[in-house]
């Protein structure tokens, strides 16, 4: 790794912005979206610094195929990092995860009345993007589909790590 995520998470102090390691420079900067999660600093929220830099070095001592890291405490931004060659806005294809965006519109569709054997005349995606996507400020989603262009559902969705922390905090 190019950046030592220590370096990273030293940085807390500067607030809530993100590290994008390339291959030879370190840029600050923070995500371009019109909505973003709020970002604090981890010891405001409760959240000690130094166990963050140790849950990220024992992820580096361990080589582990991390591509990001959000920690959020009382749907607050305390910790985001992004390891080479992904960064903020890179959108990370989702496996099981999918089936959660699928349950949710399952659920919406049920609550609407609108469930039947043909789940609404839309994609997965197209029926999310007004219901759910715009909501949380979702943009970009994108969605493998199959031969007949309906949305696989059980995996393939592309979007965003904040994207992912949105839908999380959602839940709770």
């Amino acid at each position: 790794m190019i950046v030592k995520c220590r370096f990273f998470l030293q940085q807390l102090g500067f607030g809530a912005v993100s590290l994008i390691t390339t291959a030879n420079s370190r840029v600050w900067a923070a995500p371009a979206r019109s909505v973003k999660l709020p970002r604090s600093l981890p010891g405001t929220r409760g959240v000690a610094a130094e166990g963050l830099l140790n849950f990220v070095n024992a992820i580096e001592t361990e080589n582990l195929n991390v591509h990001s890291l959000m920690v959020l405490r009382h749907g607050q931004m305390v910790a985001e990092g992004w390891w080479n060659p992904y960064s903020p806005d890179l959108k990370h294809t989702l496996y099981s995860l999918s089936k959660s965006f699928t349950s949710t519109a399952v659920g919406m569709a049920v609550a609407e009345g609108k469930l039947s054997a043909d789940a609404t005349g839309q994609t997965v995606l197209a029926y999310l993007r007004p219901r759910l996507f715009a909501p949380l400020g979702i943009e970009g989603a994108d969605w493998e589909v199959d031969p007949n262009g309906i949305n696989t559902g059980g995996w393939g969705l592309r979007v965003r790590t904040e994207d992912i922390a949105k839908f999380g905090q959602l839940y709770l």
